[in-house]
């Protein structure tokens, strides 16, 4: 499905699936959002520019090193198990940071995550380690 504009700042690019983009004072902002018709994808949109000119939307630029940092912060607001908070700094701090932290996350391509991979691999860490460094992102 080729992707169709519903709005401004609104493109509706898969079944369901909208992405939102703004420009603030020369800073780029984007996110993706899932809505069941283009209604309430401008209904939703409408909300999160909201967020975006109050400043609580993070904007595109920034590290992987910065996002990983937001994303932990968050995952700690969100009360988890101490154990959990500390599997996830510690997947973040060996792996995650060291091969992709100083990337812009714009310039974050499916190359560079199947390079993670590989390296990862080589490096002999086990599988289930792996698993669990990039899981824990979609916690």
């Amino acid at each position: 499905m080729a992707s169709k504009r519903v709005a401004k700042g609104v493109r509706r690019i898969g079944q369901s699936r909208y992405e939102f983009r703004a420009m603030v004072n020369g800073t780029s902002f984007s996110t993706t959002v899932r809505a069941d018709s283009d209604a309430e994808a401008r209904k939703l949109h409408r909300k999160w520019r909201v967020e975006v000119d109050e400043g609580s939307q993070s904007p595109v630029s920034g590290t992987m090193a910065d996002l990983l940092d937001r994303w932990l912060d968050h995952k700690r607001m969100q009360r988890r198990s101490e154990s959990t908070t500390e599997n996830y700094e510690s997947h973040v701090r060996l792996y995650l940071k060291p091969r992709l932290g100083k990337v812009k996350v714009a310039k974050i391509t499916t190359l560079m995550l199947d390079d993670f991979y590989s390296a990862l691999r080589e490096s002999g860490r086990e599988w289930l380690s792996m698993k669990r460094a990039t899981l824990s992102l979609g916690s």
